[in-house]
Parts: structure tokens; C-alpha cells; sequence
């Protein structure tokens, strides 16, 4: 048996009316070269600003994940080293959505750092997990 738990959360970061084949095809990507199981992710998250991107919302919607966004402050008080874009910060106003989104939704660590495709990033942070079994009376 094997057993899979859903505690990887997506941060996903993109260009503007990108649209949701393109999220979908890095998404396949992404999940290929981290050797994880679609069936571990349990949510998407990216910043404020992209709360009503088309592409985003409709591949949430495929995959049924609930899109969690926050603000370039709040995604600039996550501690931790990513990988900056002196680009992404212009346009932002923070160096790195992907994974500081990922690691704030997750509360969490990154488990898989940015991966960049045709103006998608996305990376994956996890929770660990906490199995408690209970005695039977």
C-alpha cells in the first residue's frame, strides 16, 4: 500500500494572461523533475496581484486546488534564501513569488526550488506531515 499525503503546496509565479495549457505543461514539468505525486499537492499559491489571473484561476480549477495569494510585503517577511529577480522585484515589488509563496502557504520548507518555463515558475514546499494514532478503548 502507498500511502500519500496532501501536504505540497504550489507557488506558482507567471506573465501576465498566461494562459492555463502553459501552467498545466510546466506544472507536468515541475512535478516530473521533483519526483513528486500530483496526488501530494493540496493547495497553489502565488502573490495578491495575480489573485484574478485567467490561467492561474482555470488551472486551479482543474486541478480542484484552492489558490491561497498574498501581498509582496507579506511574501518579503518569509525568512529563508530564494532565488531572487531583480525583474520580478520591478514588476512585484518582491524578488521571488514562487517559492516564498509556496513556503507561506505550506508552512513549511521548500522541497523543490524554482523551475522556470516559458514564463511560468513554479515551485513546491512542504508541511511535514504529523501521523498520530490513536489507542482504541
Amino acid at each position: 500500500m502507498r500511502l500519500i499525503a496532501p501536504v505540497v503546496t504550489l507557488g506558482i509565479g507567471c506573465k501576465n494572461d498566461m494562459a492555463a495549457d502553459a501552467i498545466e505543461t510546466a506544472f507536468t514539468m515541475m512535478m516530473r523533475k521533483a519526483g513528486c505525486s500530483e496526488a501530494a499537492i493540496c493547495g497553489a499559491a502565488s502573490i495578491d496581484i495575480k489573485a484574478g489571473e485567467p490561467g492561474i484561476l482555470e488551472f486551479c480549477r482543474r486541478h480542484r486546488l484552492p489558490l491561497r495569494t498574498f501581498s509582496a510585503a507579506e511574501l518579503a517577511a518569509v525568512p529563508g534564501v530564494f532565488s531572487g529577480s531583480d525583474f520580478v522585484n520591478k514588476v512585484t515589488g518582491v524578488d521571488n513569488v514562487c517559492e516564498r509563496s509556496a513556503v507561506l502557504a505550506s508552512g513549511g520548507r521548500l522541497l523543490a526550488g524554482k523551475e522556470a518555463a516559458n514564463g511560468v515558475t513554479m515551485a513546491l514546499a512542504i508541511k511535514e506531515p504529523r501521523i498520530y494514532f490513536r489507542e482504541e478503548a
